[in-house]
């Protein structure tokens, strides 16, 4: 639509640079086009061949924007259009589809082309219709049973009827463009003036080439012209549509309801239209074809099963499902469409068995006729619960396996185990999630992790525990876990001694097992020496290091707390070096427990 403007405006401005023109023209067309089917898929096939009739209405809509390269000022031009559609739809969904339209070319407005003086603008009015025929090739992509998403291109080609009328133009105080009905109107002088200090008249008079006034110029001579009728209107058009989109609806195999967009050249247009299905074409198998008249009357006509399986409840294709049929025929498989085919079939009814390693086996039927043909038949199968399963070993430090270890395992399903001599335990069937794994053994530390268990995958934790050695470090009482020895540190460091690894896996241990012990605050404390402000930030980098390992050992960082006190709460006076070492310390307060 929007190449009537431009030709029609480059008649009337014989200036405009054609180099430009053909650049942007051609920027367009590589932005537009490209390789629809390249980019589209074979639907499955859902019907045969089939014929549709019906109609259309299209919104035709050329933003000014688009004439930017060409002029400094063009209106936007939107039409309403309406047709009549043929359309040939193949069994894989390739649809070819024809028109026959009308589409309205009117509009008015003022050009002022690109560096042209602003009295050079003329007002165009249209009264041109499009008379066309249209055609597309459309590709489908299959979105859902009853959806597809079509892509292609097409072509409008047609008659162009009607006039267009011209104008010299004048703004008027808001900028608004008005066409001239006459020369030398007093209001429609420029604010300009010529060399003689004239102000200059946007609705000048009109010269021939001769150099003599006229009423008004041909349309093909520069300057003032006052509702001219231009006859130089091309009578046959051609508009590409690169690309033509259309997102189809068919929920009846008869019945489609399309929403359709496309660009063409310089212009969208958006629409809808409605089509009937009529003329369905069962195709005979090749068999079939063969038979000579004598054994087409003697026996029956042979037959084919195009089939699709689908998952049940989503819709979705399944590729790789193995369909058998209960008559002597070998398996295949569905292809990535979840498509097979089965023919040189003989009518009555038959039966087909599915099997897929994830989804439960399944069966369809259906019954051929007696005249053959082809038969469609969706199928249906149903997924397996997509759990995964659990399969890991508890090791002490060395290796070793230990048996008889406690396995308490908490997720969305839950079990309790006993390792074999091996130390291995197993949980075939586990639905995906997250789980917490509490293991235990007599004579090692508690310990707690967490795996993930994703759909048709395998988890394999490896347990690590600890021995206890030596005696009981740390005891319970009514307001701390109280230590029998300091946890001991690098000088003026926060970094834990490897000596104090048996302290603080007992710490862990005791909280592991006391899930009633809700918060516990880690203080750390100096003695004077030093400033005290330093003393302070010591004593809490200890107190973190401290929370950071018990964490590491499998402790709940939300029960835990760590606080630097630095010297502000001696437990003795600094006077003495056994007191300093006494105030220097890491104590575990409970700060809130359960209480039974």
């Amino acid at each position: 639509m929007l190449s009537c403007v431009v030709w029609a405006s480059r008649r009337a401005f014989p200036a405009i640079r054609r180099r430009r023109s053909l650049a942007y023209l051609t920027v367009l067309f590589a932005a537009a086009a490209f390789p629809a089917p390249l980019f589209a898929q074979a639907a499955a096939a859902d019907g045969g061949e089939q014929w549709f009739a019906g109609a259309y209405y299209r919104y035709a809509w050329t933003p000014s924007a688009f004439l930017a390269p060409f002029f400094d000022a063009a209106p936007s031009v939107d039409n309403h259009g309406f047709g009549l559609t043929l359309s040939h739809r193949a069994g894989s969904g390739f649809t070819a589809q024809f028109g026959l339209g009308y589409m309205p070319y009117r509009f008015k407005g003022a050009f002022a082309l690109e560096g042209k003086p602003l009295g050079d603008t003329e007002y165009i009015t249209s009264n041109l219709s499009f008379l066309h025929l249209t055609g597309s090739l459309l590709w489908p992509i299959q979105l859902h049973r009853v959806l597809e998403l079509e892509l292609g291109v097409g072509i409008d080609f047609g008659l162009l009827l009607g006039s267009l009328e011209r104008s010299e133009a004048y703004p008027d105080s808001n900028g608004r463009f008005h066409a001239c009905r006459g020369p030398l109107n007093p209001d429609t002088l420029s604010p300009d003036s010529d060399e003689n200090g004239e102000r200059i008249p946007y609705c000048e008079q009109a010269f021939d080439r001769n150099g003599k006034r006229v009423a008004s110029n041909p349309a093909d001579v520069d300057g003032a012209q006052y509702r001219q009728k231009d006859d130089r209107v091309p009578p046959v058009m051609l508009f590409p549509m690169l690309p033509h989109f259309a997102l189809r609806f068919a929920p009846h195999e008869q019945v489609a309801i399309k929403l359709e967009a496309a660009f063409g050249l310089a212009q969208f247009w958006f629409g809808a239209s409605v089509h009937i299905g009529f003329g369905r074409k069962q195709l005979l198998s090749a068999a079939a074809k063969a038979q000579s008249p004598a054994a087409a009357i003697a026996g029956p006509l042979l037959s084919r099963v195009l089939g699709k399986v689908m998952e049940a409840g989503s819709n979705l294709p399944l590729a790789r499902v193995v369909v058998k049929s209960e008559r002597e025929f070998s398996p295949l498989q569905t292809d990535t469409h979840g498509l097979f085919v089965f023919d040189h079939l003989t009518p009555g009814p038959i039966r087909f068995q599915l099997e897929h390693t994830d989804y439960e086996a399944g069966s369809c039927e259906t019954t051929l006729p007696d005249r053959g043909g082809d038969v469609f038949l969706h199928c249906f199968v149903t997924a397996k619960p997509r759990g995964g399963s659990i399969s890991g070993q508890v090791k002490d430090e060395q290796g070793a396996p230990i048996g008889n270890a406690r396995v308490d395992i908490v997720g969305p399903t839950g079990s309790t185990l006993l390792t074999g001599p091996e130390g291995l335990f197993a949980v075939p069937d586990a639905p995906e999630g997250t789980y917490r794994l509490r293991v235990e053994a007599a004579g090692y530390f508690l310990q707690l992790l967490e795996i993930e268990v994703r759909s048709r995958e395998t988890a394999i934790p490896q347990v690590i525990l600890v021995r206890k050695s030596g005696d009981e470090l740390v005891k319970r009482t009514a307001n701390e876990l109280a230590i029998q020895q300091q946890i001991a540190f690098e000088l003026n460091s926060a970094e834990i001694r490897s000596g104090s690894e048996q302290l603080l896996l007992q710490i862990a241990d005791m909280m592991l097992r006391h899930p009633d012990l809700k918060m516990i605050e880690i203080q750390g404390h100096t003695d004077n020496l030093g400033a005290p402000e330093l003393n302070r930030t010591l004593s809490q980098a200890r107190a973190e290091a401290v929370r950071d390992r018990l964490v590491r050992a499998g402790v709940d960082a939300a029960r835990l707390r760590a606080r630097g006190y630095g010297p502000d709460r001696p437990l003795r006076s600094n006077d003495t070096p056994q007191n300093r070492a006494a105030n220097r310390r890491v104590q575990f307060i409970v700060l809130t427990q359960t209480v039974n």
